[in-house]
């Protein structure tokens, strides 16, 4: 309840300033076919796409559960964020959810894009 609380207190002053708040509009993941395999030990670059919104969303990268830090770079292109990860392919990337999720102060809940991994190993 006091969250809420605080989501509507936020809308209300910003609108009393003229300050237009918008939730992001889309996400989406780039770099990858789910119907091709990647190879073990190999550079894989995954990019995610936040469109809209205002303030401009922020895109996290997740893998499972686990929110990634390394080995990501954010850029703005107007009112589009980009987060890129890069990573070297491993075993445990084989039917791993790389997930990709962006919301900004306006968002209810944070949207999300999804994309799961095949891995070929010479293990």
């Amino acid at each position: 309840m006091y969250v809420m609380f605080k989501i509507l207190l936020f809308f209300l002053l910003a609108c009393q300033n003229g300050y237009r708040i918008d939730p992001p509009e889309s996400i989406h993941i780039f770099g990858y076919d789910e119907q091709k395999a990647l190879q073990h030990e190999t550079v894989q670059r995954l990019t995610c796409t936040c469109n809209g919104g205002n303030p401009l969303c922020t895109p996290k990268w997740f893998k499972g559960d686990k929110e990634l830090n390394e080995g990501t770079q954010i850029s703005v292109n107007g009112n589009t964020v980009t987060n890129e990860l890069v990573f070297r392919v491993d075993p445990s990337d084989n039917a791993a959810m790389y997930k990709c999720t962006g919301e900004n102060s306006a968002s209810l809940t944070p949207i999300k894009a999804v994309t799961t991994l095949t891995v070929h190993c010479k293990c």
